[in-house]
């Protein structure tokens, strides 16, 4: 076996913990434009709501804003009606 497979191998066995979860960034953008609250979203996405707090705290950030936009761009439209 040469040098460059064991260090493979080592590599694999120190790998522990759960396998990372992938989640659906377009879901998620399409649930904070709607205003779903993280416990909401994290219950869709089947994740923990510690999980979005920590690794999608900006994109949840973006998508709430977005659709704070979309809904004042539609609250314009009719009033001017």
């Amino acid at each position: 076996m040469s040098e460059n497979e064991d260090n493979t191998e080592d590599t694999q066995e120190k790998v522990k913990g759960r396998p990372k979860i992938e989640v659906d960034v377009n879901i998620l953008k399409n649930l904070c434009e709607i205003q779903c609250t993280v416990k909401e979203m994290a219950w869709v996405l089947g994740v923990s709501t510690d999980t979005l707090n920590r690794n999608y705290a900006d994109t949840i950030s973006a998508g709430r804003a977005q659709g704070k936009i979309a809904l004042r761009r539609a609250q314009w439209r009719n009033g001017k009606e």
